[in-house]
């Protein structure tokens, strides 16, 4: 009869015994297909003995789809955003929102409260920030505030602009028809 731990050594000849322990701590090796948490349990030649990929044990983050993943750190998430997706509206909404993705995507993080640091109108498609915690979240609205974090905005034209460069400043107004 054979200690499981010497199983394991066997089978993972390069891993050093605080990553044999941590993976029955995970509940990744199993014998006759019961969790082992000893690493000094006897087991035979009869029993059989599994050990899950540490892939298999960690569940997957839900998408952020129809978004694309641009950076992610500790503090913040920068997407780019379809034209389309509306980015945030009242809690109620049936449609899909970016702030409802990302607060789904970040469930299971203890510390994450998904804050949206600035807007996209539904029909614009371009990178988007959203704060993972509340000092980050200050932060950046602070800086989008004092005009400290820069923005650029590029247009499509259907057509042949008279000019062929130049600036257009003027306001924006939302049209009778909304």
């Amino acid at each position: 009869m054979a200690l499981l731990i010497d199983w394991l050594i066997a089978k993972y000849p390069q891993s050093s015994r605080t990553t044999l322990k941590r993976m029955l701590e995970q509940g990744r090796v199993t014998v006759n297909g019961r969790p082992v948490k000893v690493m000094k349990m006897p087991i035979g030649e009869s029993d059989v003995v599994a050990v899950r990929d540490r892939a298999a044990a960690a569940p997957a983050k839900p998408s952020l789809a129809p978004m694309t993943l641009v950076y992610e750190d500790a503090d913040l998430l920068v997407l780019d955003k379809p034209a389309g997706l509306l980015t945030s509206t009242v809690p109620r909404e049936k449609r899909p929102t970016a702030i409802a993705i990302v607060t789904q995507y970040l469930a299971g993080e203890r510390r994450a409260r998904p804050g949206l640091v600035h807007r996209l109108d539904r029909d614009a498609s371009g990178l988007i920030v959203f704060a993972k915690t509340l000092e980050a979240l200050d932060s950046l609205k602070s800086q989008f505030f004092h005009h400290k974090a820069g923005r650029v905005y590029e247009a499509l034209v259907h057509g042949r602009p008279r000019e062929s460069k130049g600036t257009i400043d003027t306001h924006l107004i939302e049209s009778k028809e909304g």
